[in-house]
């Protein structure tokens, strides 16, 4: 399991993304946080999602289950990658 999020400053384009693995059972295995620069809180939260699967394979993960607050990215996830790419093009300057 990955669980993300994401925190972004509009006035400076920053952003920080946190990722925290657990296991099945839903013990801490691994965490990280990193700096991005954005535009949006939404692409924000997008490059969480991607940051923690990124992290997840690091990890040597072949199966993981993404956890997000990001309701719009989860739903855009489960209806389909192209709408995910969608919100990505939307969201990028």
């Amino acid at each position: 399991m990955v669980n993300v999020d994401a925190s972004w400053r509009s006035n400076v384009h920053q952003a920080r993304v946190g990722i925290v693995l657990r296991s099945a059972s839903g013990e801490f295995v691994a965490g990280g946080a990193l700096p991005i620069m954005v535009d949006s809180p939404l692409l924000t939260e997008a490059l969480a999602v991607l940051e923690g699967c990124k992290f997840a394979k690091q990890q040597g993960c072949d199966h993981i289950v993404i956890e997000s607050d990001c309701k719009e990215i989860i739903n855009a996830l489960q209806r389909s990658i192209q709408e995910a790419c969608d919100i990505y093009i939307r969201c990028s300057p």
